[in-house]
């Protein structure tokens, strides 16, 4: 999509949809997602679903190191079939500093239930309240994608 058009958004959540049964080591595809000054959460990481694709492999310390470096956000993606991130991966991204959000990847009403699954994980790992998007109020919220964007404005071209 158009920066332009991303930048009239409330928040920008990007996700991997393509090239997702990939064995090679997808760290700089990562980190190239992480430095789009229009993306600010990096939604289901891996992009595994449970007994039918593994998901990408990377080195998630430098992935997330760069997330909690730029200050932006990794998802837990909290449907059952998904468990992206696993847990060891959520207490990786906490220890590096990451902000967390927590999503369900709903497809329908009945599937926000699956939200409890991501705050377990979330507990589980050890993640702080302050670094959870979901317990931001909407103003927190808009002010952080602010300082994201303002962040980003300011980076150098990669």
């Amino acid at each position: 999509m158009e920066s332009a058009s991303l930048a009239r958004l409330d928040l920008v959540l990007g996700c991997f949809h393509s090239a997702l049964r990939k064995k090679e080591d997808q760290t700089e595809r990562y980190l190239a997602a992480l430095r789009n000054p229009d993306l600010q959460i990096l939604g289901h990481p891996r992009g595994r679903i449970y007994n039918f694709r593994l998901g990408l492999t990377a080195d998630w310390r430098r992935v997330f190191d760069l997330a909690a470096e730029l200050d932006k956000a990794v998802e837990i993606d909290a449907y059952p079939d998904r468990q992206d991130l696993s847990g060891d991966l959520v207490k990786l991204a906490a220890k590096a500093g990451c902000r967390i959000s927590i999503g369900t990847d709903s497809h329908g009403p009945s599937q926000l239930r699956f939200m409890e699954y991501g705050l377990a994980s979330a507990l589980l790992a050890g993640v702080k309240r302050d670094r959870i998007l979901n317990f931001m109020t909407a103003e927190e919220l808009l002010n952080w994608v602010g300082s994201v964007r303002q962040r980003s404005a300011r980076q150098p071209a990669a």
